[in-house]
């Protein structure tokens, strides 16, 4: 089991995700103020909108995946294939659709959203 696994079966659901629980926390004379949750909320934002523009290539496994793969359980390896798989095909039923790309890629970042969340609760 993955370290990373299980800090995310902590989560019992999404209003439990903060900064605290991201490994972001102020010091303790800090106060975590309004812009800097909304910094953190865009920076979330822009990592998934760029991770979705991925999907547009089809599903691989290169050898730099296949090593940071290694002593992960099948089941999880399976089900984060699937996900590849399934963002990657409905990148490109959505772009063949869809005449703005960027509407196909926020569409894609909401769905790998819920891949997300799924393996959270897993």
């Amino acid at each position: 089991n993955s370290s990373s696994s299980n800090a995310a079966r902590a989560f019992v659901s999404v209003s439990k995700l903060s900064l605290n629980s991201a490994g972001s926390s102020p010091a303790s004379d800090q106060v975590i103020t309004r812009e800097t949750q909304r910094g953190a909320k865009m920076a979330a934002i822009s990592e998934l909108v760029e991770s979705a523009w991925a999907y547009r290539f089809g599903p691989s496994l290169g050898p730099s995946l296949k090593h940071r793969q290694e002593g992960v359980a099948p089941d999880t390896l399976a089900r984060a294939w699937a996900a590849q798989v399934d963002l990657c095909r409905r990148f490109r039923s959505l772009d063949a659709r869809k005449s703005v790309r960027g509407v196909v890629v926020a569409a894609i970042a909401r769905r790998l959203v819920g891949h997300l969340y799924a393996e959270m609760v897993a």
